[in-house]
């Protein structure tokens, strides 16, 4: 009987994702342990969320070269070291609701879907806060310093390239190939004809389902005018998936109406993302590392679609590499990717036969 906490950080959706996806798995194949999954953002001070997530946010949208500059610089384990030590004080103080909670939850171990809450852990200034074992998953296909810490039990990483390079920067931690987890829902078998009828989809039309991003960039309702005016793809069904981008959401409830060649379906905030997922010919979507990682256990072709400068540029690198999908830096690309996926169903993704949280799962509860 051990106690697992699971902590994510809200800043980017990947990393909260994954942890649904190891609690998820754990009330399954582990339902005598207590699994407990918070978001870290949720256990500091307002500000520190706001500097962290909102900043984030912003930065990515609005700014996605400072970005790329920010996430280049940091690649930089002393200079991160240095920023570590200014930073202590600033999460010992903003972090006291997370630390009572440790006193309360009193984990036998803790996984981390994100370096910061890992970080915040071992600065706190209870000793007995330092001798809990945490382990880490990274969630996206490219390797950066801002995972290397020290005293961590276990790295968790999604593929051989990315242990191989951990080993190069001399990260003596026991490292596993497991992949990024996915919830259990990703692994099921589920009959697409039902699915179909379900949604209404005629068997006659390709789909497309367009997957806005969790920060609200990527795909809008451009993409969707151009698609309803590119002949190859008329008679295409486009699913449109905005989450919880209520202004999108408005916008192209309005361009709905207009459109005549296509069939478009603008879908809100949705628990069934697997079963969207299923039915689609093609997936055009930032390349988040958990959205990759479902395109794969689903095996499904990805158009990864303007992505993020940093992290989401390694996980786009992935997907070509592999043979996974494409990489579209505009509309132009992105419609010619459409169209090339379209023409040739014939997939070569292997989906994984273990689920990747049930792996990290195992290491951690053995």
């Amino acid at each position: 009987m051990k106690k697992i906490l699971i902590i994510s950080v809200s800043a980017g959706a990947g990393h909260v994702q994954a942890a649904r996806a190891l609690e998820q798995t754990a009330k399954v194949i582990y339902p005598d342990h207590t699994v407990k999954h918070i978001d870290l953002m949720d256990y500091v001070t307002p500000a520190l969320k706001s500097a962290i997530v909102d900043a984030y946010g912003f930065i990515v949208k609005n700014a996605p070269s400072l970005w790329q500059f920010i996430y280049k610089k940091t690649d930089n384990e002393k200079r991160l070291k240095h920023m570590d030590r200014l930073m202590k004080h600033v999460n010992q103080l903003n972090a006291k609701r997370l630390y009572m909670l440790l006193d309360e939850f009193s984990p036998d171990h803790v996984i981390c879907t994100h370096s910061f809450p890992a970080q915040v852990i071992q600065q706190s200034k209870k000793k007995e806060h330092h001798n809990i074992p945490i382990s880490l998953v990274v969630t996206d296909y490219g390797w950066h310093s801002y995972w290397v810490l020290k005293n961590i039990t276990n790295y968790f990483v999604a593929t051989e390239k990315m242990k191989w390079e951990m080993a190069y920067h001399h990260v003596d931690t026991p490292v596993y190939v497991t992949g990024i987890p996915v919830r259990p829902v990703f692994l099921e078998e589920k009959n697409i004809e039902s699915l179909k009828k379900k949604y209404n989809v005629s068997k006659d039309k390709k789909i497309i389902l367009i997957l806005s991003g969790g920060q609200g960039i990527g795909a809008n309702e451009e993409v969707i005018h151009d698609i309803a005016n590119h002949a190859p793809l008329h008679w295409s069904h486009l699913i449109f998936i905005v989450g919880k981008n209520n202004a999108l959401e408005e916008k192209l409830k309005t361009v709905q109406k207009k459109v005549k060649d296509i069939t478009l379906d603008v879908i809100g905030w949705t628990d069934a993302m697997d079963e969207y997922m299923r039915i689609a010919d093609v997936i055009v979507s930032k390349p988040g590392g958990s959205t990759t990682s479902e395109c794969m256990a689903l095996n499904k072709k990805m158009v990864a679609f303007k992505p993020i400068p940093g992290q989401e540029e390694s996980n786009a690198l992935h997907i070509l590499e592999n043979g996974f999908g494409y990489r579209a830096g505009n509309t132009e690309e992105l419609l010619y990717y459409i169209e090339r996926v379209l023409g040739d169903q014939k997939n070569s993704l292997v989906k994984k036969a273990e689920s990747s949280a049930e792996l990290i799962l195992g290491q951690v509860i053995q």
